[in-house]
């Protein structure tokens, strides 16, 4: 017959077990969801940047979606950036000068939106999603990006970054407020171009 010292023996064995085997499992789940947020960052993020690519753009677009679905009346704003003379300095100085000046560039739209995601949407593309305090203050940082743009037109190697900025209407989907902000900047890059073209870069 099996003495209750035994019993108890096998019984705290048993729970001693079960709890190593517990941590083991919560252990490896952290470490498995811990990959998974690296690979997800890697997955959203530009290389050559470090700031939000297109595919994270196209999930914020999914995230707006569904704030809209719960709240109609929420708002935001879309900022498109295109960087002026980006081909011309990859033609005439490389590529590698090209690279340095995009960065250059993301980091001067980052300095501006503060407290909003960019992405590199395109090669020289970038967007920003604006909300909150950002959006609040849209006219202003708009301007503030455009002051900075218009005084390196001023300069022979200054980066210049066209802009444009659309909020959304009731009902309005997120592709037609895209689309409104990219022509506001493809309006913008044209004045900037007949302020310094690409041929007078040095």
């Amino acid at each position: 017959m099996v003495g209750i010292a035994t019993i108890f023996i096998i019984i705290s064995a048993t729970l001693v077990l079960l709890f190593f085997t517990l941590h083991l499992i919560k252990r490896n789940d952290l470490r498995h969801k811990k990959q998974l947020e690296t690979m997800n960052d890697i997955a959203n993020r530009d290389p050559l940047t470090a700031v939000n690519n297109h595919r994270a753009f196209i999930l914020s677009e999914r995230r707006i979606l569904s704030s809209l679905a719960e709240n109609p009346l929420h708002r935001y704003g879309i900022v498109i950036c295109d960087v002026n003379d980006l081909k011309y300095v990859n033609d005439r100085f490389g590529h590698n000068h090209g690279d340095e000046y995009l960065r250059k560039a993301c980091q001067m739209i980052c300095r501006v939106y503060k407290m909003s995601p960019v992405f590199r949407i395109g090669g020289d593309e970038f967007a920003v999603i604006l909300e909150g305090e950002d959006f609040e203050n849209r006219e202003a940082l708009q301007k503030e990006l455009n002051s900075k743009s218009l005084a390196n037109t001023e300069t022979d190697d200054g980066i210049v970054i066209a802009v444009g900025t659309a909020t959304n209407k009731y009902k309005e989907g997120f592709q037609d407020v895209f689309r409104r902000a990219d022509k506001q900047m493809y309006s913008h890059k044209s004045a900037l171009k007949k302020k310094r073209p690409s041929h007078n870069l040095r």
